[in-house]
């Protein structure tokens, strides 16, 4: 890894939380993007997500006509993307993972650890 790879590396969390009633916990990696500041534009961080307004008004709509409307969510959509080989020159993209998640990932796979 390069100097500058190391540097642009994303650190991740993971995030744990207790279901009382069904008695599971939920995992979520998230990465903190403060790291990109430094060298991605806003636009080029921005999550697409619509606004509040056009949801709103999508909604307002839908119940005017009568729509039957429903939400769902795509299971990591983001961390299943494409990710295309660095050509020669550019800096590959590295995810840094660090605390209780890198014993959990020994954990899983014991032949990984050095």
């Amino acid at each position: 890894m390069t100097a500058s790879e190391r540097k642009k590396a994303q650190s991740a969390m993971m995030l744990l939380a207790e279901k009382q009633f069904e008695k599971t916990i939920k995992g979520r990696l998230v990465y903190r993007g403060d790291g990109t500041r430094e060298w991605l534009s806003r636009e080029d961080t921005a999550s697409p997500t619509a606004s509040q307004e056009a949801i709103t008004i999508t909604c307002v709509i839908d119940a005017h006509e009568g729509r039957e409307i429903m939400t769902l969510d795509v299971p990591n959509a983001f961390i299943q993307t494409y990710m295309p080989e660095a050509k020669e020159g550019e800096d590959r993209i590295y995810t840094k993972v660090t605390g209780m998640m890198v014993q959990t990932l020994i954990d899983m796979a014991p032949e990984y650890r050095k």
